[in-house]
């Protein structure tokens, strides 16, 4: 739900005509859905997800106990259907969402000149990958990015390998970045706030625990994620070339937020933010 923030920065950016700035765009998770909106020039559309869909029978936090015992149960005892699963993140509601209710102009991302490239986990490989949507169907790609194991224990079938969320490993990876683009200017946006706390790593080794009971272990790249969170973010701001935009503290939108009204604030909060995206790009 913290992704309105980026939504809001995508929306000003629409607003702005800012799409002949910018030679491509790396994303992962939800960044990815707003991205899609943003390439298909429906941005605004894909906000309005946060606002009057997902805080509805999306974020399921009831569902936790009982999701974590049929996850022992399905990895001690005997599998269980795919339907009997519990979770605490409903992506089978975002997807039929982004397909069929608000869906995403698949030609239209694919046709425009802007590079795209989606970062998913290979289960297998433990590695993390940049698919070329160019190359790929989009919903399937946007799928498997979403799939946040363990609140959502599912995967997707890519180029033959189960695939889940890659910032679940790697949040934002910004060296890669800046040795693929070494003359580029490169604005991160991301929907964490800069101040990390302890409660932040806590959460993750909690989450990398509960995780080594779904079909691929993740407890090693859960405990990974923090370190290189605070790293690329650190990163961000020491590099001339970086420009990084994230939420400013007290901005109400965090990963459970239901409420509309903390929603719209934080969406607004993104477009104010976006603002500084061209002061950036015109002093050179």
């Amino acid at each position: 739900m913290a992704g309105v923030f980026s939504g809001g920065v995508l929306t000003r950016l629409e607003e702005l005509d800012f799409y002949d700035r910018i030679q491509a765009i790396y994303a992962g998770s939800v960044g990815a859905m707003n991205a899609s909106y943003f390439l298909s020039r429906q941005t605004k559309l894909g906000a309005s997800i946060y606002f009057d869909d997902l805080p509805h029978n999306f974020v399921l936090p009831y569902n936790i106990p009982i999701g974590i015992l049929k996850l022992i149960w399905r990895k001690y005892i005997r599998r269980i259907p795919r339907d009997d699963t519990s979770y605490s993140i409903n992506i089978d509601h975002v997807i039929d969402l982004i397909s069929n209710k608000k869906p995403i102009i698949q030609d239209k991302v694919k046709n425009q000149e802007i590079d795209f490239y989606i970062k998913v986990l290979n289960t297998r490989t433990g590695r993390v990958v940049y698919v070329d949507t160019k190359n790929h169907n989009l919903i399937s790609v946007l799928r498997a990015s979403s799939c946040c194991a363990p609140h959502y224990p599912f995967s997707e079938n890519i180029d033959g390998d189960e695939c889940i969320d890659g910032t679940i490993a790697e949040p934002i990876g910004l060296q890669y970045l800046l040795d693929l683009y070494p003359e580029h200017k490169i604005v991160v946006v991301v929907n964490n706030f800069l101040k990390r706390k302890f409660s932040h790593s806590l959460r993750c080794f909690a989450e990398g625990i509960v995780g080594q009971l779904c079909d691929y272990p993740l407890f090693r790249a859960y405990v990974g994620r923090e370190p290189s969170l605070r790293h690329d973010l650190k990163l961000a701001l020491s590099n001339p070339r970086v420009l990084l935009i994230c939420p400013p503290e007290g901005c109400p939108a965090i990963a459970m937020t239901t409420d509309r009204d903390k929603l719209i604030k934080a969406f607004e909060v993104g477009k104010q933010m976006a603002n500084k995206i061209g002061d950036f790009y015109s002093n050179t």
